[in-house]
């Protein structure tokens, strides 16, 4: 597919029709976004003014929400839809974490992290979707990668109780180009939405 990138517009922006906060790891540090699905039903992030609403707190987020009366999901699929992001963090907040498939990647010689892997390229994928932006992340051995990371956290997806990926060197090389594209892509949209709190004098 051919990568679109450029300055998101607000005219051409999803939105979600209901949706639920998200905390996302990125340079030591956890924003927050709010994620539900549009009017076709796909996952897409809210944004105000042509970028992501991103705050500092899940407070925050749910205070942005409140502003601009986004509705919020009732709690049981709330908890559902977030564990289908990620594992738990030391203060069990469920996060997608950016940084640690940053790290993954200056390493090389680490294991695949299958579950903020696969949570952080799903992610990328619906802010994309959000903005209309095509990504590169189809062919023969980026499916093949995919389908591993998916297998390792869902195996009973296919029939298994467990799986191990190993992976080829193939996979490897479409696996870090992919991911290396989608630290790109949340590192930038993300910094460019995110607006630090400014104290009170």
């Amino acid at each position: 597919m051919k990568r679109i990138w450029g300055s998101p517009s607000p005219s051409t922006a999803r939105s979600p029709l209901n949706g639920q906060p998200v905390p996302v790891r990125l340079d030591g540090r956890t924003l927050f976004l709010w994620w539900g699905q549009d009017r076709d039903d796909n996952d897409c992030l809210a944004t105000h003014a042509g970028r992501l609403q991103v705050a500092d707190s899940e407070i925050g987020i749910r205070s942005a929400a409140a502003l601009h009366r986004w509705q919020a999901t009732a709690p049981k699929v709330q908890y559902e839809q977030v564990t289908d992001f990620g594992q738990n963090d030391a203060e069990g907040v469920r996060v997608i974490d950016v940084d640690e498939v940053r790290d993954w990647l200056s390493h090389p010689g680490r294991a695949v992290p299958v579950a903020a892997g696969l949570n952080v390229w799903n992610f990328a994928t619906d802010v994309a979707y959000t903005f209309g932006r095509a990504r590169a992340d189809r062919g023969y051995w980026v499916d093949r990668s995919y389908d591993k990371l998916f297998a390792a956290n869902v195996p009973w997806a296919f029939g298994l109780e467990s799986y191990r990926p190993r992976w080829t060197r193939q996979e490897l090389t479409a696996l870090r180009r992919v991911q290396g594209d989608v630290v790109g892509l949340l590192r930038s949209m993300l910094t460019v939405s995110y607006r630090p709190a400014r104290p009170a004098a």
